[in-house]
């Protein structure tokens, strides 16, 4: 361990003096190392690490990066250790952008749309890491904007891989309205599911600041199946905002069915931790919100109706965040309700209190419970965290479930946090979280629950 130490801080210091010759010819470069030990108790294997790696090169209208990892585990199957450690070049691309023109080759995050034709895009929360690895064209002219892309896209877990081509074509066609086609072309190289070429096309219209404060957006999307076995999907997504002064409001509605080509993430209409179900299902929703501007309080509320399959029910929720409240105070709360096959209520609130300009305390509560029939579903969490700016903070967890997990209803962590530099720390936690379902942005993964230590490490050097 000493040896390793000692070896990235000649590396990082090297890399210091390299950016400080350079920066007279318009160079910049940015290096990022993450790495993250830990001893999982309920892994078959208790010692695993996880490192990446990544250096970011700008020289004028040209840029770059390239990413190494190092593993002997993946996120998304933390209790499986690997019986070889892994080494990889795992991310590589290069880039070269102008006002109008934009090409770039390697990796790269690409939505199309809203997300209803595609959606390859880094999703930390819900452990979703995927690129297209390939090419991409951008072109920009007269208010109008042609893109191209190409290449393949492989899962978290190296199981699956797919060949996309995509592209879109948007501009304005009246005074600050927008209208736009976007398609993408799926091939299976090896999935899970075994299905035949797929063609995913939508047209768009769209609109922001019009006058009286209105916007809109719209998109229509068919889904082909070149398998004439099986059926064809189709969507839907709209929206209507209108602000004035004070005042929000967003009008949406949303309907799919049979709608998933394994690369698509559509709009939820809905709270952004909550699931999509794509197969068929219809929602509406009412958004609005009331700003006072001093003190900067926003109360808002969220009313809809939801249906899945058969399934129809009420999804509404309500309540009010404040931000810089008599300079020392941020807070929000909200509570919903959610019912098709199973009612499900979500209440949680966050208050953040300076008692001076370094010192600060976070407290966080949510609380989820839902039913089905007799059944009965609860979780309860509770985090604390005192940070002394800038050097770092101490924090706790404290969750419950109603059902056993890993033999127990009660589950305590904590750690502590040092800052060793701008955009730089040193993190240290210990003890066992719950687990379960974790959904961000209506992607979702099921976490299996950790008992033991973890250290971990982030350095940035500029």
């Amino acid at each position: 361990m000493k040896r390793i130490v000692v070896s990235w801080t000649v590396l990082l210091l090297c890399l210091n003096g390299f950016a400080e010759e350079k920066k007279e010819k318009r160079f910049s470069f940015l290096f990022v190392n993450d790495f993250t030990y830990q001893n999982n108790q309920l892994a078959d294997e208790n010692d695993q690490f996880y490192n990446l790696s990544t250096l970011f090169l700008k020289y004028g209208n040209w840029s770059g990066g390239l990413t190494l990892r190092s593993h002997n585990y993946y996120k998304r199957l933390p209790n499986r250790t690997l019986e070889n450690s892994q080494y990889d070049l795992y991310r590589k691309h290069a880039r070269y952008a102008t006002k109008s023109l934009e090409f770039q080759v390697g990796d790269f995050n690409s939505m199309l749309g809203r997300g209803l034709v595609l959606s390859v895009l880094q999703n930390d929360k819900a452990l979703r890491d995927r690129t297209v690895l390939g090419g991409d064209f951008r072109y920009n002219a007269g208010g109008w904007q042609v893109r191209a892309l190409g290449g393949s896209v492989e899962d978290e877990l190296k199981r699956q891989k797919w060949h996309v081509a995509g592209g879109e074509l948007a501009g304005e066609y009246w005074k600050g309205n927008r209208v736009g086609v976007h398609a993408s072309y799926i091939h299976d190289e090896k999935t899970l599911q075994r299905r035949d070429d797929r063609l995913t096309w939508s047209v768009s219209w769209s609109a922001e600041k019009l006058p009286g404060g209105l916007s809109y957006y719209a998109e229509i999307s068919r889904l082909n199946l070149l398998d004439s076995r099986l059926r064809d999907g189709s969507a839907c997504y709209s929206n209507l905002g209108w602000t004035r002064r004070n005042v929000s409001l967003l009008l949406e509605y949303r309907k799919y069915r049979n709608f998933n080509n394994e690369l698509n993430n559509p709009p939820s209409a809905d709270r952004g931790d909550e699931a999509v179900e794509l197969r068929d299902s219809e929602a509406a929703r009412l958004y609005v919100q009331y700003s006072f501007f001093r003190p900067d309080i926003v109360p808002f509320i969220s009313v809809g109706r939801i249906r899945e399959f058969d399934a129809t029910g009420p999804q509404a929720y309500g309540g009010v965040n404040g931000s810089d409240v008599w300079g020392k105070l941020d807070f929000s709360f909200s509570h919903g309700v959610r019912e098709t096959y199973y009612p499900e209520r979500i209440t949680e609130g966050r208050v953040v209190y300076r008692f001076t300009d370094p010192v600060a305390v976070d407290v966080y509560a949510r609380d989820k419970r839902s039913s089905v029939g007799e059944y009965r579903f609860n979780e309860i969490d509770y985090n604390l965290q005192v940070s002394w700016a800038p050097h770092g903070a101490v924090f706790f967890q404290k969750q419950y479930s109603r059902e056993l997990i890993d033999d127990r209803h009660h589950f305590h962590s904590g750690g502590i946090r040092i800052n060793l530099k701008r955009d730089s720390y040193f993190e240290l936690s210990v003890g066992e979280t719950r687990g379960g379902e974790v959904c961000s942005s209506g992607q979702c993964v099921i976490l299996p629950p950790f008992r033991g230590w973890r250290l971990g490490v982030f350095v940035t050097v500029r």
